[in-house]
């Protein structure tokens, strides 16, 4: 199995270190790049073209989450993930979304959730944990609509009964495995299904998915 490459942004030396540390004790994971600011960080990937990006957004000199946008239009294919202190500025993870990234990890988190959120979204999935992904979804905050998302229940109606199942769980916050269990199919139909579901609503990632679901009222 290859190796996952990474690299770690973080303007706190003792935390990326600590963290850089823990990630490449997992043998199937590789730290190629460390940077201190988000300006280190796009050059960094420049350079090194990791997998994905693990991005401190509440650093000092701001232009983080820009970054994140630039570093996706710059690398195809690149995965980001932002990582927050704490929970209280959903605004950030709004942005944060909004820009391309592919999750929003709090810096709190047990390391097992936190590898377990990374492992899926190295399969696609959103990098978010379930309760904040709920906290966000279902109200707590009340998200702005995106533009460029479908916002049109036309096209939820051209989506099959078992597509409607898939999108219901997308929005309750289960994984795909956790998806294919509840509705005994594959996992790799899971994904076939979400990919469907993405290309009829005009979407282009788990994120939108759900929140295009919330704003609709279509669950």
């Amino acid at each position: 199995m290859d190796k996952r490459r990474l690299i770690v942004v973080d303007s706190m030396l003792l935390f990326r270190q600590g963290l850089v540390k823990l990630l490449n004790s997992l043998e199937y994971i590789e730290v190629a790049g460390e940077a201190a600011n988000a300006s280190e960080a796009i050059e960094k990937a420049r350079l090194v073209k990791p997998d994905l990006v693990l991005m401190d957004i509440n650093m000092p000199e701001g232009c983080s989450v820009r970054s994140i946008r630039k570093i996706k239009e710059e690398i195809p294919g690149i995965k980001v993930v932002a990582l927050a202190n704490n929970d209280k500025d959903m605004n950030l993870l709004l942005d944060a979304l909004k820009n391309g990234a592919e999750g929003y990890l709090l810096k709190s988190m047990k390391f097992e959730g936190f590898v377990r959120c990374l492992n899926g979204c190295f399969e696609g999935e959103m990098a978010i944990s379930r309760d904040l992904a709920q906290q966000f979804f279902t109200g707590v905050i009340q998200p702005k609509r995106i533009k460029e998302t479908a916002g049109d229940k036309k096209l939820f109606l051209s989506l099959c009964n078992q597509e409607k199942a898939v999108l219901k769980l997308v929005y309750q916050g289960l994984t795909n495995k956790e998806i294919a269990n509840r509705l005994l199919v594959s996992e790799s139909t899971v994904k076939k299904q979400l990919h469907y579901i993405l290309h009829k609503l005009n979407l282009n990632n788990r994120a939108k998915l759900a929140r295009y679901a919330f704003e609709e009222n279509l669950i």
